[in-house]
């Protein structure tokens, strides 16, 4: 499976996304032990057979992750460095992936007019360098056709579950060598015990960011799960969109640094992600 397989057609109805539905159970009703945890052969052959899939959601999931965190960071570096007339000229940002750096740039402006009034570049979670161009520094090709893509996408239509949202734009490759640009876009919360499980949306652009290829939402509704206090507790989710869990799992996975247990209702199997991995836990019942 490629990643333009990933996608629902624009023209596919709504009806055939997936739902979910979320509780936070403790772990005595939910054993961990040997036991429990132990995979049969069968939930291996499974594994086996979404080998591939499972290894893209695990790649996609903790990229998302890397750099949402890089632009959360660069942001807070930000706040110190501009104030006044610099930071109303901002609207939002994009993080470029460049070697093992994340180079986060904070834009205003649409078309021709772009500009980027400040850059930070985070390696290891951390801002080792940044600086803001005198009156904004223009677009390159590149970094004009993700900005376009990412304000093309947030004035779209979806089940919208935060008053804010944070795009993540993850760049692929295709056969043919054109590629494309996918666009996260991620419900936000300034609530540190509230966990954002619903509200994950996907849209594929052409390269060039002006021609949507298709969209997908992982969810239908909105969820917004309290945490308690008891560190043992997991987060439990149902997922019917695919056989396995998906990227924004490991990402909720890795954000709230607490495992997920996604049971996919087609083959009944429980999943672990955690740490970013993704392993079969059992079969439900």
């Amino acid at each position: 499976m490629t990643l333009v397989d990933r996608l629902i057609p624009i023209t596919r109805k709504a009806a055939s996304l997936a739902t979910t539905s979320a509780i936070l159970l403790a772990a005595a009703m939910l054993p961990v032990g040997p036991a429990a945890a132990q995979v049969t052969p069968a939930l291996e052959v499974v594994a086996d057979t979404h080998a591939s899939d499972i290894a893209l959601s695990e790649n996609l999931g903790a990229e998302l992750y890397a750099r949402d965190t890089a632009a959360y960071v660069a942001a807070g570096r930000m706040s110190e460095a501009l104030q006044g007339e610099a930071m109303n000229e901002i609207e939002g940002w994009i993080t470029v992936k460049e070697g093992e750096q994340y180079r986060v740039a904070f834009i205003g402006g649409s078309g021709e007019a772009a500009r980027a009034y400040y850059l930070a570049f985070v390696e290891n979670e951390e801002v080792i360098d940044s600086f803001a161009p005198p009156s904004g520094s223009a677009l390159s090709e590149g970094d004009a056709a993700i900005w376009r893509a990412r304000q093309e996408a947030l004035s779209r239509e979806f089940t919208r579950c935060a008053d804010s949202y944070n795009p993540v734009i993850v760049p692929y490759n295709t056969s043919d060598e054109a590629g494309g640009l996918f666009v996260y876009l991620m419900p936000a919360s300034a609530e540190t015990k509230m966990i954002k499980a619903g509200g994950y949306e996907l849209f594929d652009y052409a390269a060039d960011g002006r021609t949507l290829n298709g969209r997908m939402a992982f969810t239908q509704n909105c969820l917004d799960i309290e945490r308690t206090d008891n560190p043992e507790d997991s987060l439990v989710l149902s997922h019917t969109m695919t056989p396995y869990p998906q990227e924004h799992h490991v990402f909720i996975s890795l954000l709230y640094n607490t495992d997920v247990y996604v049971q996919t209702m087609g083959n009944e199997i429980f999943w672990k992600v955690s740490g970013g991995k993704i392993t079969p836990f059992r079969r439900g019942g």
